[in-house]
């Protein structure tokens, strides 16, 4: 069987420590004017603001990145928005999407599975044909 070489991504062209380097510090001054002024959450009082509100619909979604993963991409089609889609998966609740996320592994390694077993077969058909 003739090996297939894969082309890796290609590396970003500022590193992360070149990203740091670059950016502004803010001077001494800004620094005190923000000790005197509360945070957010000192002021609504324990309402939960929309910062807080879409780090918990993060959160949901960090706990079930496949079953994310599986919406955004498969279920989203043209007349139904991503947005839409991802607001509807929370209201499956824990229980069940933990369920569900654990399917969508299974498959996606079914998936993979699958194309491997496709690209070595063609491999051997082009190996036949070729040489």
């Amino acid at each position: 069987m003739v090996p297939v070489t894969i082309n890796s991504p290609p590396k970003p062209e500022s590193s992360e420590e070149e990203l740091s380097d670059s950016q502004v510090s803010n001077s001494s001054e800004d620094d005190d004017s923000m000790e005197d002024e509360p945070s957010d959450s000192e002021n609504n009082n324990g309402v939960v603001t929309e910062t807080e509100a879409n780090g918990i619909k993060d959160e949901f979604w960090a706990r079930y990145p496949s079953l994310k993963m599986f919406l955004s991409k498969e279920m989203v089609k043209e007349f139904i928005s991503e947005e839409y889609i991802l607001e509807k998966g929370k209201l499956i609740g824990d229980n069940k999407a933990k369920e569900l996320n654990e399917k969508c592994e299974v498959l996606f390694i079914k998936e993979i599975e699958h194309l491997i077993n496709k690209y070595r077969f063609m491999a051997d058909v082009l190996e036949l044909l070729f040489l």
